[in-house]
């Protein structure tokens, strides 16, 4: 687990948009602090994730030098976990979603799309933050809906965060 993932990232001089690879993303490619971001993705996405023989999976850990892993399991889902620089994860986010069974359809990122995030119940005040502000602040700067919910996932200490809306704009609430 990420250490830092409550702490505020530190504020960037310049103009801000340092992002020379996708003008969608707030962060760009290997930009930003190392990160684990899990996910919960429904059992049936994993194999287009994986991809014939792995070669999706392989072909992500190799074009992003990132580690990702989609561990088996019995239940309905399973947890994606994408490990590089925020930046990374982010671009990978957007080559990942396109990908999912219920947006495969879409001939662009034109669409509406809904991500479940696994946070550390220590972690989710962050994310609402006093009085709610810094969740409603989140939805209004990235036009996305999100939702914290408020029970811990069976047997775990993580809470699901879900972030709905077009696939730029849900990525860049994660960043």
């Amino acid at each position: 687990e990420d250490q830092n993932q409550g702490m505020k990232r530190p504020h960037e001089d310049g103009d801000g948009d340092h992002n020379d690879s996708d003008p969608r993303l707030k962060k760009s490619k290997n930009e930003g602090p190392h990160i684990d971001l899990r996910c919960l993705i429904q059992s049936k996405n994993a194999g287009a994730i994986i991809g014939k023989g792995g070669a999706n999976i392989k072909r992500l850990r190799q074009d992003f030098k990132a580690s990702v892993t989609v561990p088996d399991s019995q239940g309905p889902e399973r947890i994606l976990t994408l490990s590089a620089n925020l930046g990374t994860v982010c671009e990978m986010m957007l080559d990942v979603i396109p990908v999912l069974e219920d947006y495969q359809r879409h001939p662009d990122l034109n669409f509406d799309c809904e991500i479940r995030m696994l946070i550390h119940q220590s972690q989710a005040g962050c994310v609402i933050g006093r009085a709610g502000f810094k969740i409603k602040e989140l939805r209004e700067e990235t036009g996305t809906n999100i939702k914290v919910y408020s029970q811990p996932a069976p047997q775990s200490t993580e809470r699901c965060v879900a972030i709905a809306g077009k696939p730029a704009n849900v990525v860049n609430a994660i960043a």
